[in-house]
């Protein structure tokens, strides 16, 4: 009874721990919303905005119809990748607060935010420390970086929310393999590729590398294998041939975004460096996430924790000169700093209980 008591009591403050960084994240984010949104890559949400407001004038009814019609050709004008999902969720909350900028930086924030969670219980996971799971969202919402991009109007945001939580149910599923957890792991790495393709680098590797961990050579007959694999690739694939080969929306889209003869350039690597700085808030504190994977205590946590630095280096070379230039490019660093720093920290307060 006292061991439940304890256990009990444990989890209380660890709740509360959670809430407190969780809404302290929140409050920083809140802080002047109704700004308008200049403060990060403004002709890049203006983009979403137009989106947005193009999709609400197909219904709405407080527009004149010259409006109406003005916003809607603009919209129309304007290159389609992603799916305008956030522009979508924008859009149908128009239809109570009116067109309100606010509104699609909200979502941004919540999304952020909620991702917060499976972080936590992801590194717990990893690490079986507490401690180590509340450091690793502490340092999730609190990166300078994170707590602007996290506020801007653009599919980035959910992007990273989506790219933790299918991290968080890719690996639930390899600890526990059950029916659940496949179709949670399949489902959540499907939508991340759906909201923005490039992600793919980043969920599909580290996928694959635990499909292999857990099935090796019999992967392929196993029928769980096929279910996490189809609803992976469904979403974008089905996206991708209705934009390029039904609609044609998608056509000349895919085109001049991957330069190798960068790769041969000192200037590539040093502005990479640049917006590793910006982004990861340190050099330095890259280096350490970097060797907090080799630090992880099983050697399948620390090929997976290395495989999701293979996929962000990938992604790098893939889309060199968005790398150089698109710091936004680099968002998916602050979780994956926040998760591989966790091993250092659990391996520290292990040390420093051992003196």
């Amino acid at each position: 009874m006292n061991n439940k008591k304890i256990v009990l009591s444990s989890n209380i403050w660890i709740g509360l721990g959670i809430a407190l960084i969780l809404l302290a994240g929140l409050g920083i984010r809140l802080y002047d919303l109704t700004d308008l949104p200049l403060d990060f890559h403004p002709t890049r949400q203006l983009f979403s905005a137009l989106k947005a407001r193009g999709l609400y004038a197909t219904f709405a009814t407080d527009m004149p119809d010259w409006q109406r019609q003005v916003a809607i050709r603009q919209w129309q004008q304007i290159g389609i990748i992603e799916p305008p999902i956030m522009e979508f969720l924008a859009a149908q909350t128009y239809r109570f607060t009116g067109v309100q900028l606010w509104v699609p930086r909200l979502y941004s924030i919540i999304f952020w935010i909620l991702a917060g969670i499976p972080l936590y219980f992801l590194v717990r996971q990893l690490t079986n420390s507490p401690l180590a799971g509340l450091v690793a969202l502490a340092i999730y919402v609190s990166l300078p970086y994170g707590g602007i991009a996290s506020r801007s109007f653009q599919p980035d945001p959910l992007m990273v929310a989506c790219i933790i939580t299918s991290w968080w149910a890719m690996f639930s599923w390899f600890r526990k393999p059950s029916w659940r957890w496949a179709i949670l792991a399949g489902g959540f790495s499907g939508l991340t590729i759906l909201v923005k393709n490039l992600s793919v680098f980043l969920v599909l590797p580290p996928l694959l590398l635990l499909i292999w961990e857990r099935y090796r050579w019999s992967a392929w007959r196993a029928p769980q294998t096929w279910v996490i694999l189809t609803l992976t690739a469904l979403p974008a694939g089905i996206y991708t041939v209705y934009g390029v080969w039904i609609d044609g929306f998608l056509k000349g889209q895919f085109g001049g975004r991957f330069f190798p003869q960068l790769w041969k350039d000192p200037v590539f690597y040093i502005r990479w460096l640049g917006q590793i700085d910006r982004v990861g808030g340190s050099r330095y504190l890259f280096a350490l996430g970097f060797i907090g994977a080799f630090l992880a205590e099983e050697a399948t946590h620390r090929r997976w924790l290395l495989t999701l630095w293979a996929g962000y280096f990938a992604l790098g070379f893939a889309f060199s000169y968005h790398y150089m230039t698109h710091d936004y490019y680099h968002l998916p660093l602050i979780p994956l700093l926040a998760i591989t720093l966790s091993p250092l920290i659990t391996y520290g307060v292990k040390k420093l209980q051992a003196q």
